[in-house]
């Protein structure tokens, strides 16, 4: 298919395993190799990796005749769901947004096609209709893309992401900084207080926005222990938070521990964020290293012991503690 229809660009929105099952197959070889399709060679010849999406090449070649074949991986959007930010989704949608029109069928593929698939096909269409018009009419859109396409546009959350990540795409400020040899004069430009504060206003301004989709992700509602935090106004929120297995297991109280999830570059999940231990919390945050598998503990506050909230939760060099 790839071939007969002269396809350049291939956008994936799916990863090859999720939630531990099999999703899709790898149709394409590892970096530097080459596999035979019937009479289709490919050849897996350059990788660029960013924040939430990858850019591969392929040589393609067929009875001799070579065509490079662009495949455009966003690997941050969970099946039947959301990405967690809207934002994280503009990037990529301007990078296909500046694929030239007319020269040949994109093809679009998540695991079964419709919902993550009419999501980005929907947003495509709207931000090339943004350019060319000046407005937008997503409902029109959709309308006519499920005439289709039965299902394109999974749920409420899908066509909820498709507006904010235009509004993301056509009239946020881009605050992106180059790494090159004027990055230190652009960073210079930045952080003098007038400029920092706008992009702190910003964040602060747009919060709005991360809360329209967190309300439409999975909450947790596990109760909160409120002599379990250091801080009465700094509570984990109920969507990133994490759950201990409860010791004992008819303990409820035992499974709370003010702590959430935090993702990194590319890796979701990579961090774990925590209070300081208390007295009474030691107990609770090694089982969250223990159950997590955790092998790098930072610490960022040195132990103060006149603090009747602080205590030791690590025993001296060569002992143990229980």
């Amino acid at each position: 298919m790839i071939w007969q229809e002269n396809v350049e660009y291939i956008i994936m929105i799916a990863n090859i395993t999720e939630n531990g099952k099999k999703k899709v197959e790898q149709y394409w070889p590892d970096i530097n190799e080459t596999n035979t399709y019937g009479d289709i060679s490919v050849t897996f010849s350059e990788r660029l990796v960013f924040a939430e999406y990858e850019s591969k090449t392929f040589k393609v070649i067929n009875q001799r005749k070579e065509r490079t074949v662009s495949h455009l991986h966003f690997t941050c959007w969970p099946d039947h769901g959301i990405p967690f930010y809207p934002q994280s989704l503009a990037p990529f949608l301007k990078r296909i947004e500046s694929i030239p029109s007319g020269r040949s069928p994109i093809v679009v593929h998540c695991s079964a096609g419709v919902g993550r698939t009419g999501t980005l096909i929907l947003c495509d269409i709207s931000l090339r209709m943004a350019t060319n018009t000046g407005y937008v009419d997503l409902s029109y859109h959709l309308h006519k893309l499920r005439e289709q396409r039965i299902n394109l546009v999974d749920n409420i959350s899908q066509y909820k992401l498709a507006h904010l990540a235009l509004l993301h795409c056509l009239v946020e400020p881009d605050f992106t900084i180059l790494c090159t040899e004027e990055m230190e004069t652009e960073v210079n430009k930045i952080i003098v207080p007038k400029k920092i504060s706008v992009q702190m206003k910003f964040i602060d301004d747009t919060f709005w926005q991360d809360e329209a989709m967190l309300s439409v992700s999975a909450k947790i509602t596990e109760p909160v222990v409120p002599e379990k935090n250091r801080f009465s106004e700094i509570l984990p929120d109920c969507y990133s938070r994490l759950v201990l297995i409860p010791d004992p297991p008819s303990d409820e109280s035992s499974k709370y521990i003010n702590a959430i999830k935090v993702d990194g570059f590319c890796e979701l999940s990579k961090f774990i964020v925590t209070q300081y231990p208390l007295s009474n919390t030691v107990g609770d945050f090694w089982r969250l290293v223990d159950q997590n598998a955790v092998s790098v503990i930072i610490c960022l506050n040195t132990l103060d012991l006149t603090d009747k909230t602080c205590c030791k939760f690590y025993p001296k060099l060569k002992e143990s503690m229980q």
